[in-house]
């Protein structure tokens, strides 16, 4: 597995668009985009340099790009208008979707910040230039990018090389997982599970297993187009307690088109309040979870390895696991001695941080340890030879405690992981989310 695996790189969009607004002025048309050749910004003939930048030094092709752009009022209405074009007036695979608009009484109801995504190619440190158009006429080809539904709220996602299904009902955010005609996730799937601790007036036994579950009308498709297909999923983690109470989930899935990736936005929150008053106040329930984690059934085989990085080296095992306990840095285990770290050492055992047992990470396989060191890349592959999957899970070290494992039979991502030594908690109103990449290869690691 190559390092590039382990490092995440992304291209971004600069937008250089100077405008300014008046609360109640009337549509302008005049509008100027100062200090870039080629550039148009008038209603109808809109031409809006895009300007991606590759930073990492990989040539990219194809790859999906987004960014926000703002409108003044009465400048665009309807974001079916808008395409994007390269360098020689060709139109790409784009699509935009309404952020928020120019509301009435005040305004007019126009688009005030568009999400325009795009297919682009850009060389290794280099930098590709699009434009925005809004004349309608820039019909984005067709991509291998496809969703349908079947009879039973199911939603089929084929990206090209890879195909998803989400079931429209039950504990599986991913049912089912192929690249090409090969099963990757097979069994029961991607599933978001909660290992509780114990609360006996809540009859919640310590240790028992909540899934995350859902019903049929509430998957959602956030946004469709030849770029990138958004699912929304909302439930929550059942069966809880003597009440059938336990904390909400939304899982956000991406699927993008030419790719191979899944990107999973999971959310754990707080939601419930009893609905009765008691002097005043309504009843707030916080569950001890002692484990949450993304957990997927594999179809790699028992001859499939593992393999991460530790410490620039690879490590490779049938079974292996990284787990970062702590920051890594110098005071890991010690707060700092400014007011925020004296007025935070009361919730804390005095200028300990809470809950760390060891400076930085570990990667183990079973009981033996196979590397450390302070800040783990929170990346994984898993991988037969013919087939596999890469995971990452994002801020692994910044958002510390997380845990991530493979085998052949078995993902699992671990959110507020069973390894840390005390149980987590959120708060009525909290909430946590977490960011997931999982790619599915043939022989070789991406």
């Amino acid at each position: 597995m190559s390092k590039q695996l382990l490092t995440c790189a992304f291209a971004s969009v600069v937008v250089f668009l100077w405008s300014a607004a008046q609360a109640g002025a009337p549509p302008r048309t005049d509008y100027r985009v100062l200090g870039v050749a080629r550039a148009r910004f008038k209603p109808g003939q809109l031409r809006l340099p895009l300007v991606v930048h590759e930073r990492s030094g990989v040539a990219r092709s194809g790859v999906v790009v987004t960014s926000g752009v703002p409108f003044p009022p009465g400048f665009l209405t309807d974001v079916k208008k808008l395409g994007v074009v390269d360098k020689d007036g060709a139109p790409v695979p784009s699509q935009a979707v309404v952020m928020i608009k120019w509301w009435k009484p005040t305004y007019d109801d126009s688009v005030q910040w568009a999400l325009v995504s795009f297919l682009c190619d850009v060389p290794a440190n280099g930098t590709s230039t699009y434009y925005l158009t809004d004349d309608g006429k820039a019909v984005p080809p067709k991509t291998p990018l496809d969703i349908s539904e079947g009879w039973d709220g199911s939603h089929r996602i084929g990206t090209g090389p890879a195909t998803f299904v989400v079931l429209g009902s039950g504990n599986s955010l991913i049912a089912g997982a192929k690249l090409g005609n090969r099963d990757v996730i097979a069994g029961k799937g991607l599933r978001g599970v909660i290992t509780s601790g114990e609360w006996p007036g809540r009859k919640l036994a310590a240790a028992s297993t909540h899934a995350g579950t859902h019903q049929r009308q509430h998957v959602k498709v956030e946004e469709q187009g030849p770029v990138r297909v958004v699912v929304t999923i909302k439930g929550r983690h059942k069966p809880g307690d003597k009440d059938g109470k336990h904390y909400d989930f939304t899982a956000r899935l991406y699927f993008e088109a030419n790719s191979p990736t899944v990107r999973i936005v999971y959310t754990i929150r707080n939601g419930v309040l009893d609905p009765k008053l008691i002097n005043g106040k309504r009843r707030a329930y916080i569950w001890p979870i002692e484990d949450a984690s993304l957990v997927a059934d594999l179809a790699l085989g028992d001859g499939a390895q593992a393999t991460t990085l530790a410490e620039g080296k690879e490590v490779t095992a049938a079974e292996l696991a990284a787990y970062q306990d702590s920051s890594g840095g110098d005071k890991w285990q010690k707060l700092g001695g400014g007011n925020y770290e004296n007025w935070l050492s009361r919730y804390t055992k005095g200028q300990t941080v809470r809950g760390v047992t060891f400076r930085g990470y570990k990667v183990t396989a079973g009981d033996r340890e196979l590397g450390k060191g302070n800040a783990h890349s929170g990346v994984i592959d898993v991988s037969n030879g013919k087939l596999g999957v890469a995971a990452a899970l994002r801020n692994f070290r910044v958002e510390y405690p997380s845990a991530i494992a493979a085998s052949g039979k078995q993902l699992r991502i671990g959110l507020f992981p069973g390894e840390f030594s005390e149980p987590f908690h959120l708060k009525s109103g909290q909430r946590e989310s977490w960011d997931v990449r999982l790619t599915l290869h043939a022989d070789k690691a991406p």
